[in-house]
């Protein structure tokens, strides 16, 4: 029952659209595709596109099943429309990560190396 409330979330159209629930729909999954892909060693072009592609179907996998779980929660409605916006916020992190990759991966380092001298190993088990 509830698979099939889920499969009909598409066909639903509301007239009430929430601006800034698109606004942070989106601004939530770019950093998160973009975190996703800049962890991944993507070195050749292909892998870096193929590497993309999949980030973005996994937030787009991760949204459906975000949506699927509030229609069990009477405080909260599922949308397609979220699904939608967290799509292309995945999406416009994807893009960014050619661009704003290197600086983050330096950035990583860094913050590696600094645990390491500073708390021993165990931080670079837990931000390997």
């Amino acid at each position: 029952e509830a698979w099939a409330a889920f499969t009909r979330l598409s066909q639903e159209t509301s007239s009430l659209v929430s601006w800034s629930d698109w606004g942070l729909n989106i601004a939530l999954y770019v950093p998160l595709a973009l975190l996703a892909l800049c962890a991944l060693p993507l070195r050749r072009h292909w892998a870096r596109f193929a590497g993309s592609l999949a980030v973005v179907i996994a937030c787009i996998g991760l949204s459906a099943c975000i949506e699927f779980a509030q229609m069990f929660l009477s405080s909260r409605t599922p949308l397609f429309r979220d699904i939608v916006a967290n799509a292309l916020g995945a999406g416009i992190g994807a893009l960014l990560a050619p661009v704003a990759g290197p600086g983050l991966a330096g950035l990583a380092a860094l913050v590696r190396r600094s645990a390491a001298r500073t708390y021993g190993p165990f931080p670079l088990i837990v931000l390997s």
